[in-house]
């Protein structure tokens, strides 16, 4: 029906437009609130201070305004960086914690961006397994059957495909598709052995389908993941935690918290929670453990005393652990939520199963947690939500303890592709959880909770309000574009003339053109035209490759080229990167002392401006021989 439409509205919602917390805070700082002025004039905050959100802890513009503003930064940038790691020294390590709002004001679609709609594809098969086998109810075993389906090798063909449209996804959404079969098996038949060996075997079957689909690309690929380490000095803040997850996480834990799961059970919350104390003391104590190994093993020693600060064992150990327990929010968070999690999964299978989930049924959305199925169509969902929180919680667990070694040496990484797939689980589980907050209107906190949700998720809509009029100045209609060529087109005319000149140039060969910093107007040529160049941003190229190996020295070789008088070193590095156009603007002017004199004597001007010549190489040079 239309208003069932409507309420399916809040997952988009959740999971695309909505932001972390840090957008209020932005207005707040902008506006100077907490911050006082000393007899030597300078401005000082606790508060900020406190918070440590790098930047905002700096005094704000003046003249204070409602408005999020960064004199020479960008504002918005921030709300990507809320987390902040500090070594032993502390010494602060940077941390991605990128949401889906932040990537479409950002507008650099990288993997994590692209494969969104196939990370909900994954989401759907999952669900759409766990509802097949929690209405079969079959007692006998269940795997063969399903893997001549054609939902199996849908399944094989989506979850494969992850693997190389965006790598970290793939054990992410191969795991929550595994653990909705386990799940719903388990609400058939129990605690049986029966379940794990149905669940390896659909996962060994659908492991060799998913490889066996994209042979091809498993042929070639190789990673620069360089295993695991401990994340022993490095955790997050419950503070930040909160201001990363804030929209999503309360309305879950309201859901949890209002539910027949916390009101009628608090015996099996009390079990729950000693679960989770003891899963987090496990992983605590494993973490712990094998930083300890690392240290007595001399190749890794040298490796964990460098990440950790330049400390010994006993202070890396000892010292982080109680920097850890000094500052408890985020684990005490994710102790509670997963007490309540634990409490549902708890139940008898079959004990009150129709009295504790929200159902699908054929007439639309079923809004009561007390309300026994009246159709026999009518299907549970709640434990597949709770599956998603679940999920999202083993997310942002994981690089609490461990982190994948990568060319950064710290867990920014983990943490930028763990929190991002976590704000996919929980944006899905925080609309559902919103739906039955508003609905359920016999609940005790109907009220409070109607108070609360629509100031937050308003609140968290200002980072996207205020970063779309950013990015658009205020949609200008003479300053902004989708077409981001625009922009060279006005503020660098003559090159903008010069790329659409190349850019329908004959092909065969590569350009070159100046080498830069990432996030810089460097690679400009070949990315507003098309055509290879020698190198892009060389810090992009190193986390791409794990390392400078395979760009060898092509960028001091370009800098050789343009800053040579000797044509003949120019013509051998022309014939090593089969260039066929040299591109000089004012970059290339203005990063390299500029020696154009040998291009003029032995190569072609084909295009020239007011301020950009293209020089073309002899064919011997640029083609292959």
């Amino acid at each position: 029906s239309p208003s069932n439409i409507s309420w399916a509205l809040l997952a988009p919602l959740f999971l695309l437009l909505i932001s972390n917390a840090n957008g209020p805070l932005e207005l707040l700082h902008a506006s100077g609130a907490f911050w006082q002025r000393g007899a030597d004039g300078a401005q000082t905050s606790s508060f900020w201070t406190w918070l440590d959100i790098q930047e905002l802890n700096n005094p704000p513009a003046e003249p204070y305004r409602l408005e999020p503003n960064r004199p020479g930064g960008i504002w918005w940038w921030r709300s990507s960086r809320v987390l902040t790691d500090y070594d032993m020294n502390g010494a602060p390590r940077e941390v991605i914690d990128e949401f889906p709002a932040f990537s479409f004001v950002l507008g650099d679609l990288h993997p994590h961006v692209l494969s969104i709609p196939f990370n909900l594809l994954a989401v759907g098969l999952a669900l759409n397994l766990f509802l097949h086998v929690r209405a079969q109810k079959q007692r006998t075993h269940w795997v063969s059957g399903w893997v001549s389906q054609f939902s199996f090798w849908l399944a094989a063909l989506a979850l494969g495909g992850l693997a190389f449209l965006n790598t970290w996804d793939f054990p992410i959404y191969f795991g929550l598709y595994l653990g909705a079969f386990g799940l719903a098996r388990l609400r058939c038949l129990g605690w049986r052995m029966q379940v794990v060996w149905e669940m390896l075997r659909l996962g060994i079957l659908l492991g060799l389908a998913g490889i066996l689909l994209y042979v091809p690309f498993y042929a070639g690929f190789s990673s620069q993941a360089g295993g695991l380490l401990p994340s022993l000095a490095f955790f997050t803040r419950g503070i930040h935690f909160w201001i990363m997850f804030l929209p999503l996480l309360l309305p879950i834990l309201l859901w949890l918290i209002g539910g027949d799961v916390f009101t009628n059970r608090r015996s099996r919350f009390w079990r729950g929670l000693g679960i989770a104390a003891g899963l987090m003391a496990g992983l605590t104590a494993l973490s712990y453990l094998f930083g300890w190994m690392m240290y007595l093993r001399p190749d890794s020693a040298a490796v964990i005393y460098n990440i950790q600060g330049g400390v010994e064992s006993g202070m890396a150990l000892l010292g982080s652990l109680a920097k850890r327990m000094a500052q408890p929010g985020m684990w005490m968070t994710m102790m509670g939520l997963l007490a309540l999690v634990f409490a549902w999964v708890l139940r008898e299978p079959g004990a009150d199963a129709d009295h504790e989930d929200f159902s699908i049924e054929e007439g639309g959305l079923s809004a009561g947690l007390a309300q026994p199925q009246e159709k026999e169509d009518a299907v549970p969902v709640n434990g597949f939500i709770l599956l998603l929180v679940m999920g999202g919680a083993a997310l942002v667990l994981v690089p609490e303890f461990f982190y994948l070694r990568d060319q950064f040496g710290w867990r920014m990484n983990t943490i930028f592709k763990f929190y991002y797939q976590a704000w996919i689980l929980w944006g899905l589980a925080a609309g559902f959880a919103s739906v039955w907050l508003w609905q359920d209107w016999r609940s005790r906190f109907a009220v409070p909770v109607r108070i609360v949700w629509a100031p937050l998720i308003a609140v968290c809509l200002v980072y996207l309000t205020y970063g779309v009029l950013d990015r658009t100045n205020k949609f200008n209609p003479e300053t902004w574009s989708f077409n981001s060529a625009n922009l060279v087109q006005r503020y660098q005319p003559d090159d903008y003339d010069a790329i659409q000149w190349i850019k329908s140039a004959p092909g065969g060969g590569a350009v070159a053109e100046a080498v830069g910093g990432s996030y810089s107007e460097f690679a400009r040529v070949a990315t507003f035209s098309g055509k290879p160049n020698v190198i892009g941003w060389p810090g992009h190229i190193s986390q791409w490759r794990g390392g400078m190996a395979e760009a060898g020295s092509r960028e001091q070789d370009l800098e050789t080229l343009y800053t040579t008088r000797d044509w003949s070193v120019a013509q051998e590095i022309i014939a090593r990167y089969q260039i066929r156009y040299v591109y000089v603007g004012i970059l290339e002017r203005t990063k390299y002392n500029l020696r154009e004199e040998k291009f003029l004597g032995n190569m072609r001007v084909v295009y020239q401006n007011n301020s950009v010549t293209i020089y073309e190489a002899p064919v011997s040079l640029y083609t292959t021989r």
